[in-house]
């Protein structure tokens, strides 16, 4: 189950975050992930609950946004969804496009309280 690589690898860095800016209890994690990045956003999701508390040392929320597989067509310029993995401008019917969103996946940032000073 790679959902629990990237959830691992998500983790690292959220608690890389939180040591360098010295902040408290992670609540949540805002994460990019496209439709084509090849990860089931559910999967990913528990995988990244079941983590969380290890990671982080409480459970955080996980807010997933799907960024929809969208394709530029190379002859006319037009930007269009992806529908039923149709790879066709709607515009000009070219097949020649190229896919400009929907395969990431990025950290978009995390909501965190601020840590205890140092007594």
């Amino acid at each position: 189950m790679h959902e629990q690589a990237l959830a691992r690898t998500l983790l690292r860095e959220v608690a890389a975050v939180c040591r360098q800016r010295r902040l408290g209890a992670v609540r949540s994690v805002a994460v990019e992930l496209g439709e084509l990045s090849g990860y089931e956003p559910a999967l990913l999701a528990s995988a990244f609950h079941e983590l969380s508390a290890e990671w982080l040392g409480a459970a955080a929320e996980l807010e997933l946004r799907v960024v929809p597989l969208t394709a530029e067509c190379v002859d006319c310029g037009t930007a269009f969804p992806i529908e039923d993995f149709t790879f066709v401008c709607p515009s000009c019917r070219s097949g020649r496009v190229r896919v400009v969103r929907g395969e990431e996946v990025r950290l978009l940032g995390l909501s965190a309280e601020a840590a205890e000073p140092a007594a």
